[in-house]
């Protein structure tokens, strides 16, 4: 198999006739036209587009229990996935697939605000929450929630929570980084000021996405997510280093 794979792979980087014609030709054959000389791939990588990608629903299972310690599997109940896989006309979240995505969020939410501080982490306070915000905003979103996306989080909590209360406020909260598409998505995309067709290197976090997701179909824990804030995901023996951690974990 291990030479199939070698095999394929060579071939993928040649195109053309490998060697020439053996043995006198045939004077009743026409002659066949000249081989087109060997071209090798130059070894560039030329990778493609990445492709935006929904969680499956037991990536979604996986990531909610990583996030709330929820093993209730609410993406059970989700209608089948087409292999996570955005398509071209955005077809992949269809209404009814959203409405379920909506309702789970809600009853992981309405579950995992029943301890408020266990949830916290801290006794509730404006100080606790915005702390919360940036702690789970991050695992959650695969990634540091910028200083809009942060405020605009606690805005939207603060504006339930003098007539609904600090629970019921919180599970909105929650709901709302539980909906968004940079929870429901790993998306990897160009920066702004990107060339149309510059091929541009994953940044660490996008890389910790990779890695976790690949390997224990599950969001990037916090040693990993702290890691490529370090940069130590920036090159290939930083990947192989945290590559080999993942796999001793047992989930």
């Amino acid at each position: 198999m291990r030479w199939i794979s070698l095999a394929t792979l060579l071939a993928s980087a040649c195109s053309g006739a490998i060697g020439g014609p053996g043995g006198e030709p045939d004077p009743d054959e026409r002659p066949a036209p000249a081989p087109t000389p060997l071209v090798c791939d130059d070894g560039a990588l030329r990778p493609g587009r990445a492709p935006l990608r929904r969680l499956t629903r037991d990536e979604y299972d996986a990531t909610i229990r990583d996030l709330l310690g929820d093993t209730t599997t609410p993406g059970a109940r989700l209608v089948d996935d087409e292999r996570g896989v955005l398509l071209v006309d955005g077809r992949a979240m269809s209404p009814l697939l959203a409405e379920q995505y909506l309702t789970a969020a809600e009853d992981v939410a309405a579950r995992a605000t029943e301890d408020l501080e266990a949830l916290y982490g801290c006794a509730p306070s404006a100080e606790c929450l915005a702390s919360f915000v940036t702690r789970f905003g991050r695992r959650a979103w695969r990634r540091p929630l910028t200083t809009e996306e942060h405020e605009e989080l606690v805005a939207f909590h603060d504006a339930f929570v003098e007539e609904a209360g600090e629970r019921e406020a919180t599970a909105l909260l929650l709901e709302r980084l539980l909906v968004s598409p940079h929870f429901l998505y790993r998306a990897e995309l160009p920066p702004e000021d990107a060339r149309p067709g510059e091929v541009v290197p994953l940044d660490g976090f996008e890389r910790a996405t990779r890695l976790a997701y690949t390997l224990l179909g599950t969001t990037p824990d916090d040693a990993l997510l702290d890691a490529a804030a370090r940069g130590e995901l920036d090159d290939a023996e930083g990947v192989r280093r945290h590559a080999e951690r993942l796999l001793e974990d047992e989930r």
